[in-house]
């Protein structure tokens, strides 16, 4: 696939992108190895930290679309693994 939209239980600007348990990690995890680029959807309340597992290195991560109200810290962080970051 060109692109593997997905969502996340939890991201770490540091780490990455988290899932809630080890199923739905797997499933995101072979989607994004198997896309060309990895887009995580996800509101701001998701980006306040890790959630249970990791399924996607913050420098794996193509690009973050988020509300407005993502802390910009965080955002800051991402950009510096390279992410683009969409605010809408």
């Amino acid at each position: 696939a060109d692109v593997a939209f997905l969502g996340s239980d939890g991201i770490d600007a540091a780490r990455g992108s988290f899932a809630g348990d080890a199923d739905a990690a797997r499933v995101a995890e072979q989607m994004a190895a198997h896309a060309r680029a990895a887009v995580i959807v996800a509101d701001s309340s998701k980006l306040r930290g890790a959630s249970a597992v990791r399924y996607l290195p913050a420098g794996r991560i193509t690009e973050l679309i988020t509300d407005t109200g993502a802390p910009r810290a965080v955002v800051n962080r991402l950009r510096r693994h390279g992410v683009t970051v969409t605010m809408v």
